[in-house]
């Protein structure tokens, strides 16, 4: 069974690995992998942003149908 981290644990992991990117001394091939972690990361929580507005779209929408 998988052990999905809640959306701002993932927020907070990804705000670690930006920081981590910073350090100018951060040897090449470990930035690469960090910054391909960020923007997968990136892509998954923006995709949560996206279906979270969805919902409350659809809320609202069916909200107003009653009114």
């Amino acid at each position: 069974m998988e052990n999905k981290k809640s959306f701002e644990e993932r927020m907070n992991h990804l705000n670690e690995l930006v920081n981590k990117l910073q350090d100018s001394s951060l040897p090449l091939d470990e930035a690469l992998n960090l910054y391909n972690e960020c923007i997968t990361l990136s892509n998954e929580l923006k995709n949560e942003i996206d279906n979270a507005i969805n919902k409350v779209t659809i809320i609202k929408e069916n909200q107003e149908e009653d009114f």
